[in-house]
């Protein structure tokens, strides 16, 4: 696959996450993740930019053309991240207004159809 979108003018993201960094960072001590390989039983660190992704997960070849649907992705979870923020930081749902709601729905589903076996 080559590095260029649609339009063959911005240059594609090549490791695209299946969770976003911004989450995977509550999860870090001193910037980094703990991994367990559960198939070689190995355990090694990494950084949350380069965990729980892989290479043009999300882009998509069509005819000459690749697609890639890591920016939509990312768009989404700027708008979620600062709700899932105050979510973290209040411990609470409550004080969620409706469009709030609605993002951190449409979150979760982007998420959900987001996974490895999702297709």
């Amino acid at each position: 696959m080559i590095g260029k979108s649609a339009s063959g003018n911005d240059k594609l993201p090549r490791f695209n996450h299946y969770v976003p960094q911004f989450v995977l960072e509550n999860f870090a001590k001193d910037g980094m993740l703990s991994i367990l390989d559960k198939h070689t039983l190995k355990q090694f660190k990494l950084p949350p930019y380069r965990a729980m992704g892989e290479r043009d997960f999300t882009n998509v070849r069509v005819g000459d053309d690749i697609l890639s649907f890591e920016n939509k992705f990312t768009h989404i979870e700027t708008l979620a991240a600062p709700i899932i923020a105050q979510i973290i930081g209040t411990r609470s749902l409550t004080a969620l207004d409706p469009m709030e709601q609605a993002t951190l729905h449409m979150f979760v589903v982007t998420q959900f159809l987001r996974r490895k076996d999702a297709a």
